[in-house]
């Protein structure tokens, strides 16, 4: 039962990840970079004293300097709550741990591809291979995280079995 449980508690905020990744994607160039821009924006606004005092021109030059990285930064970090939602997933079913491992980091590069795939329908936006690079790592990253907090749980799990 608990094993039930886990699997679509995982299997849920999975799809969630893929719907919030899609909607993402679904932006056209122009409300992308509005959405990436706002988040540097309010996070320079609260970090930088003189980022408040520069003129709107200077703020949008500052802002524009540090876009890619953060869409890149994005990419990165949602992919890896994808590798560890699909990994939670995947860890509830009766298969072999390899397998476990591998079938999330299939479900996670096909979604990486079909992510850049669908950016071709959308306006101002296109696919790039450097993006699915990022994604996957960021899978991977998510899958290893997991990996991680399983090995230290069942360790210390196994500790209090002794």
């Amino acid at each position: 039962m608990k094993k039930r449980v886990g699997f679509y508690i995982f299997l849920i905020l999975t799809v969630f990840v893929m719907i919030a990744i899609f909607g993402f994607s679904s932006q056209n160039a122009q409300d992308s970079s509005n959405t990436s821009g706002s988040v540097i924006g309010n996070i320079l606004q609260s970090v930088d004293e003189n980022f408040k005092s520069a003129s709107k021109e200077i703020q949008a030059e500052i802002i524009g300097s540090y876009q890619n990285i953060i869409r890149k930064i994005a990419h990165f970090t949602i992919f890896t709550a994808l590798g560890f939602c699909c990994l939670g997933t995947f860890y509830f079913t009766e298969l072999k741990r390899h397998i476990k491992v591998l079938g999330a980091a299939v479900v996670g590069l096909i979604y990486a591809f079909f992510d850049e795939v669908h950016q071709i329908f959308v306006p101002g936006r296109g696919p790039a291979l450097k993006d699915v690079i990022i994604d996957f790592s960021g899978v991977l990253f998510g899958i290893i995280i997991l990996s991680g907090i399983i090995f230290i749980i069942k360790m210390l799990f196994n500790k209090q079995q002794a």
